[in-house]
């Protein structure tokens, strides 16, 4: 019958595993074997908890790169299509209303893409009156 593994051991390589610390780090420091590592992360609802949360992240960075990749792309199609407006030769073969309409299109996209950026949410370390800026109000 295989000894008992003290609590605080089992927590403090709970603890390590939920940080990311390899089973041979955790095995290093607790004794504890990487199969009874791999077991109690199946039992301990804590690993469900952060398994879901690190599922999450990772879905909200993939979306957030994807996200970014095709801003990059709209914006570089833009920057070709605006650079094409500019070319007179390009202008010349084309009609008014065709102008207009590449014109229209690109301005709406940019406002689309403008409209779209969210400010950073404030940071609660930085003072609100940083900057120089002064209230109105000659109370304050």
């Amino acid at each position: 019958m295989p000894l008992a593994i003290p609590d605080e051991v089992k927590a403090r390589a709970i603890e390590m595993s939920v940080r990311g610390e390899t089973y041979g780090e955790i095995q290093r420091v607790t004794g504890v074997s990487k199969r009874t590592i791999i077991r109690w992360r199946s039992e301990e609802p804590v690993y469900r908890r952060v398994a879901l949360e690190r599922a999450e992240t990772a879905r909200e960075i993939n979306l957030g790169a994807k996200i970014a990749e095709f801003l990059e792309a709209n914006i570089q199609a833009l920057i070709a299509v605006s650079n094409q407006l500019g070319d007179r030769e390009w202008i010349a073969g084309q009609s008014a209303q065709d102008i207009i309409d590449v014109y229209n299109a690109v301005a709406d996209r940019t406002v689309q893409i403008l409209a779209s950026i969210q400010p950073a949410p404030p940071n609660p370390a930085i003072p609100s009156d940083v900057g120089g800026e002064r209230s109105a109000d000659p109370a304050d």
